[in-house]
């Protein structure tokens, strides 16, 4: 916790600008984690529609087929 003590007026303007200051560091993080929150999400999506994209267009036994022909 910051406690703003002030002893004048040069020193008001000072400690606002440093609340400010941190206020827009805090902004900035938040930012920072909606932003990586929402790319996640888009790629989470993304392979969640692959995914069932490809259980439509590819059966099942060609997995199946495929393994056997590695082994």
């Amino acid at each position: 916790v910051t406690i703003i003590r002030e002893n004048n007026d040069e020193d008001k303007f000072g400690t606002f600008a440093q609340l400010m200051g941190r206020l827009l560091d805090v902004a900035e993080l938040l930012y920072q984690l909606l932003r990586y929150k929402l790319r996640r999400e888009q790629q989470w999506e993304e392979e969640m529609r692959m995914e069932i994209e490809q259980n439509l267009f590819m059966p099942f036994e060609f997995d199946c087929e495929f393994k056997d022909e590695r082994q």
